[in-house]
C-alpha cells in the first residue's frame, strides 16, 4: 500500500476480490428458468428495435454495463478497456463510486478515463448516497 491511499487501496481490494471469487461456470440460476415460446408469424428480426431510453436518454440495447471500477491506477486502466466495451457495442456504463474524489481528486482521470473511451456514449457516475449534493 506504499504511495496509495487507504480508499485507492479499497478499489484495489474490490477488483482483487472479483478476481480471487471468479467462477467460469457459476450459476445464477437461469437454467433452471423455461419460457414459453410465443412465436410471432410474420415478424423478421430486422423488424424488432431493441433501442430503448435510459432516464430519458437514448440507448442502442437496454443494457449497460455496471462497473465497480476506478478510484486507483490499476482500476483506472480497467476503466479504459470498459469503456471502449461500451462504446464498441454501443451500450451505457456506469463508473464505480466516485466518492474517493471528494478526498483524492487526483484520482479523476480513473473515472474521466470511461468518456475518453467512450467520448459519445451514454455514462452513468456514481457517488454514495450518504453524500451531499455539493459533493456530487
Amino acid at each position: 500500500m506504499k504511495g496509495q491511499s487507504v480508499q485507492s487501496h479499497r478499489k484495489d481490494e474490490h477488483f482483487f476480490l472479483a478476481e480471487k471469487f471468479f467462477q467460469e461456470h457459476a450459476s445464477a440460476g437461469f437454467n433452471q428458468l423455461r419460457f414459453i415460446r410465443s412465436a410471432l408469424p410474420g415478424i423478421k428480426t430486422t423488424d424488432v428495435d431493441l433501442r430503448t431510453n435510459i432516464a430519458g436518454l437514448p440507448s442502442k440495447l437496454p443494457f449497460f454495463i455496471n462497473a465497480m471500477t476506478g478510484g486507483s491506477a490499476a482500476t483506472g486502466k480497467i476503466n479504459a478497456v470498459l469503456g471502449h466495451v461500451a462504446a464498441d457495442f454501443g451500450i451505457a456504463i456506469a463508473s464505480g463510486s466516485e466518492s474517493i474524489l471528494a478526498h483524492e481528486p487526483e484520482q479523476a482521470a480513473t473515472f474521466s478515463a470511461l468518456r475518453t473511451a467512450n467520448p459519445d456514449g451514454l455514462v452513468f457516475a456514481n457517488v454514495g448516497a450518504d453524500k451531499t449534493p455539493e459533493i456530487a
